[in-house]
């Protein structure tokens, strides 16, 4: 069955560059799936303007750090728009984990949220995007990949993952679905990269 519009689910959609794509994303006439973890109240407002744009806008919260709640999105997202064209994997934590300090619970909530979420959304909406012949994953990195900040190890270490994880996709999920890598302090500010995630998707 056709639909008129694409549909993007961009993680971490409520707040900074999350929302500046969701809205990026409106503007071009895409549906968006908007996913927020403790932001509700600016993730509704991304959906009030969403919907004031004329394209369809849900919320869905969800931890991205545990496995569970991973799969209750992708389960509810598939519940309300059956399928999704396009994966933003935005959201991520930025915890100061100074050398010498950090925690085994650091580690993880850096690795699980950062890494492990985007991961395995990648792997549920992939596959099914190769099933259907297409689709695009848009993965956001940092350039702190090649300048690690040195009270942000962790951090670090996970968007390194994240371009691992985009070169391998790349081959596994290619040349059907289009697998993709952006360093937003690269680009100009949020919507230098909201532009480009645009142009990424278009």
């Amino acid at each position: 069955m056709g639909r008129q519009r694409k549909i993007a689910l961009v993680t971490g959609a409520g707040r900074r560059g999350g929302r500046t794509i969701a809205l990026e994303l409106g503007r071009r006439g895409i549906d968006v799936a908007v996913h927020y973890n403790q932001s509700r109240q600016a993730a509704i407002e991304v959906k009030r303007q969403l919907i004031k744009m004329g394209v369809r806008a849900e919320l869905f919260r969800a931890d991205l750090s545990k496995w569970a709640e991973v799969r209750r999105l992708v389960s509810r997202v598939r519940k309300k728009f059956g399928w999704i064209d396009i994966l933003i994997n935005n959201a991520s934590n930025f915890l100061k984990t100074p050398f010498g300090t950090v925690r085994e619970r650091d580690w993880d909530l850096s690795l699980d949220t950062n890494l492990k979420g985007p991961f395995f959304l990648c792997q549920e909406f992939g596959r099914e995007m190769r099933q259907r012949g297409g689709g695009v994953i848009v993965n956001i990195a940092d350039w702190a990949v090649d300048h690690p900040y040195p009270n942000y190890l962790p951090y670090c270490i996970s968007k390194a993952g994240i371009v691992t994880l985009t070169k391998g996709l790349q081959k596994v999920l290619g040349p059907k679905v289009k697998v993709r890598l952006i360093s937003p302090r690269v680009l100009k500010g949020f919507s230098g990269y909201a532009r480009e995630v645009g142009r990424l998707v278009g």
